[in-house]
């Protein structure tokens, strides 16, 4: 996303009568900041989106109803309030990591990256559950779980 070209430059002086070009954000503080606007971004434009809401009902929509808005507009607050935590909780919550079973032994060969390796086992109500093996982390994942490249961990 971020290449070499994009990245302004600053010329600094070194000290020694000489100036050096230096980058003036690196790559890994572009993609740091890139991280955090993709885990609060969301939540932010929810948020603004049910205050949105909340003002529209507030000022326009209560005010043109005659006697009995005040019930209304109470709900409507600790509804766009539940709303909001709730958003925020279930995106800066843990999501969970997948533990490794030490009775569930790896795969006899690890073949290329081309080939997926799946296991079917029994599931709890009889019926077969496919598991994913997951390389990097050298365990079998269950059903819905991925393997996340920025944590560097299987996640449910």
């Amino acid at each position: 996303f971020f290449s070499d070209t994009s990245k302004p430059n600053i010329l600094y002086h070194d000290g020694t009568g000489s100036y050096a070009v230096r980058r003036l954000f690196s790559a890994d503080l572009m993609r740091r900041v890139w991280q955090i606007l993709n885990q609060v971004g969301g939540p932010c434009v929810v948020t603004c989106l049910i205050l949105y809401i909340v003002a529209v009902l507030g000022f326009i929509v209560y005010p043109s109803i005659p006697d009995g808005t005040i019930a209304l507009q109470v709900l409507n607050y600790v509804a766009a309030a539940g709303a909001v935590a709730c958003c925020w909780l279930c995106n800066l919550s843990d999501p969970g990591t997948v533990i490794p079973s030490a009775h569930d032994p790896a795969p006899p060969d690890d073949p290329s990256d081309a080939t997926q390796v799946l296991q079917t086992v029994p599931g709890p109500d009889g019926k077969d559950v496919v598991l994913k093996w997951c390389r990097t982390c050298r365990l079998w994942r269950p059903p819905r779980a991925s393997h996340c490249h920025e944590c560097g961990r299987c996640f449910h």
